[in-house]
């Protein structure tokens, strides 16, 4: 009789001891799939050797414009999907560079020249352009434009809400970052 009581005992404790192991097994889990949604901000951080490395299926695509240097080199990038922004940070050897300063021919104002500062304190000049965004359609969108003070880096990012060409907000940003008047320059 008393090793009937005892096995009893110990199977109900070895059935509480892995009832209590998969409750905790279930209970990390839940944390863990918790904290990944919380960590899971919208947002994307990548760099690259080269433009001609960034797979065609990558996020950063849905967000150049049509003048990206396909020549640019340590490209860098971070996405914010929720807030609507991005920034990219990319290289050009010295000649593709002047060619690529050649198609800037609207200098950012005081406040666009800031913009870009804000996130990347080494520029030195700044300029807007007007293009489409390929994957987006044929809405034109604002960007900014800086050049490195000492080096042949660029960065960029857009300042327009969407590819809506004369909405009021488009028309006020660039005016608010652009130095030409001209907003179909």
């Amino acid at each position: 009789m008393m090793t009937s009581r005892s096995s009893k005992l110990t199977i109900k404790k070895t059935f509480l001891s892995v009832f209590y192991f998969f409750v905790s097994m279930v209970f990390c889990c839940f944390i863990i799939l918790f904290i990944s949604g919380l960590l899971d901000n919208g947002t994307t951080n990548k760099s690259f050797g080269k433009r001609s490395e960034i797979p065609s299926d990558d996020g950063i695509n849905s967000w150049l414009p049509l003048f990206f240097p396909a020549e640019s080199e340590k490209v860098s990038y971070f996405i914010n999907v929720e807030a609507g922004y991005f920034y990219i940070s990319f290289d050009l050897e010295k000649n593709k560079g002047d060619e690529f300063i050649k198609e800037l021919t609207t200098k950012a104002t005081t406040e666009g020249f800031e913009f870009l500062q804000k996130k990347y304190s080494g520029v030195g000049s700044a300029w807007c352009k007007l293009d489409i965004i390929p994957e987006q359609g044929d809405g034109k969108h604002i960007f900014i434009i800086g050049k490195d003070k000492d080096k042949d880096t660029y960065y960029m990012s857009s300042i327009s809400d969407n590819g809506k060409f004369n909405n009021t907000k488009h028309t006020e940003n660039w005016a608010r970052y652009c130095t030409s008047s001209n907003f179909f320059e």
